[in-house]
């Protein structure tokens, strides 16, 4: 896992991941690796007891592709999305990497 240290960088994740459906896409695909759309939205559904919509994800996803956190594209005629920044956002004691 990646540890974020340009302010710039770390803006643009907290961004892409300012929404708890998408810190609940980011944990299942750190769990599951690439999953169809579909599946993502089940597994939601399934793990934080969370309803959205085809619709209301797609919209997550893309924020979250524009800050490089996932990448979307097709297989199978199935839309995929696979995480490709495991990182860690937040380190704040002392601001340190030692502390």
């Amino acid at each position: 896992m990646e540890i974020i240290e340009d302010i710039f960088k770390a803006g643009k994740y907290a961004e892409g991941l300012g929404h708890y459906f998408r810190v609940a896409i980011a944990r299942i695909l750190r769990d599951k690796g690439e999953i169809p759309v579909i599946k993502l939205i089940e597994e939601i559904e399934k793990r934080y007891n969370i309803r959205i919509s085809y619709a209301n994800i797609r919209g997550h996803l893309f924020k979250m592709q524009s800050a490089g956190l996932i990448e979307i594209y097709e297989k199978d005629n199935l839309r995929y999305v696979k995480l490709v920044e495991d990182i860690e956002i937040i380190r704040l004691k002392g601001g340190k990497k030692n502390e």
